[in-house]
């Protein structure tokens, strides 16, 4: 399954989808969930996609950040599912290459590569290679691009680039999504960014990156803060004053909750197996 999010942003949104469309020709079920929009024409898009038979739109009452996800994905749990592609709604994929589109080309390498747990795509920097505004994004994403995991994937933090995952990829077992989850997987998997299969970041060249700060959201960031997610400084540094208080506020308090859910769930992980790992040895050494 693919699952992608969307809130709002019916433009970017209906350009990521028509290239998801014309360039994904792996079999899938596409499943949109939507943080409750309040855009009339994003609602009636996705109304319109909901009727296609291989598309299931998720209306959420509210904006739940990544929680929103989780209602779906549960539900997909029921199939057993051994990957999962989730998708942000501001990225166009990439051609096919050598007749074989982004989705094979990851699947592939997944049932290939059992050490990897999360493949994403690498991301085009031509929108911002010369913008000194994001010139410190820049240099974050250049650095994805210098160690090797294999012939084709980058060893890379993988955050909004859309990616694909192992079911058992979470210290937590189920496939769900929670604050802090980019650091919150097995110890034994890696992730990466495949090095020839690139995508294009619209959020980049979105206003709240480019003007002095009138069109950033202020529900995104609340939004963010009450759910621990991390707003990019070259965005918050053009908010105002006030705004930036009250997300880094509430961000404080958020984030001791959701650090603590997540080193709950690591420590539980690493205790239960090691466990494990004592019984299995005491029951050879019986042997």
């Amino acid at each position: 399954p693919v699952v992608f999010i969307s809130h709002n942003n019916n433009g970017v949104f209906k350009k990521s989808i028509e290239s998801f469309f014309e360039n994904t020709t792996e079999i899938y079920s596409l499943h949109i969930v939507d943080n409750a929009s309040t855009d009339i024409d994003h609602i009636s898009y996705l109304q319109a996609l909901d009727n296609k038979s291989n598309v299931t739109v998720w209306f959420n009452k509210k904006n739940l950040f990544v929680l929103g996800l989780n209602n779906c994905l549960e539900y997909l749990s029921n199939s057993n599912y051994p990957y999962y592609a989730v998708c942000d709604s501001d990225f166009t994929y990439p051609e096919k290459i050598d007749a074989t589109c982004w989705l094979s080309a990851f699947v592939e390498e997944m049932d290939n590569s059992p050490h990897i747990g999360k493949l994403g795509l690498s991301i085009s920097l031509d929108n911002i290679k010369n913008d000194e505004q994001l010139a410190s994004i820049y240099k974050r994403e250049i650095s994805f691009s210098k160690f090797s995991l294999t012939s084709n994937i980058w060893k890379a933090s993988v955050d909004t680039t859309p990616a694909i995952y192992r079911s058992d990829f979470f210290v937590w077992n189920d496939f769900k999504f929670f604050p802090g989850h980019m650091t919150a997987f097995k110890p034994f998997y890696y992730t990466g960014r495949h090095k020839f299969y690139t995508g294009y970041h619209m959020g980049w060249d979105a206003d709240e990156y480019k003007s002095n700060g009138s069109s950033v959201n202020r529900e995104k960031v609340i939004s963010f803060a009450l759910y621990g997610g991390a707003i990019d400084s070259t965005v918050l540094k053009k908010v105002s004053v006030v705004l930036r208080i009250q997300y880094f506020s509430i961000k404080f308090i958020s984030s001791l909750y959701w650090r603590t859910f997540k080193a709950f769930h690591f420590f539980k992980y690493l205790f239960k197996n090691r466990i494990f790992l004592m019984n299995e040895c005491m029951y050879r050494d019986l042997e």
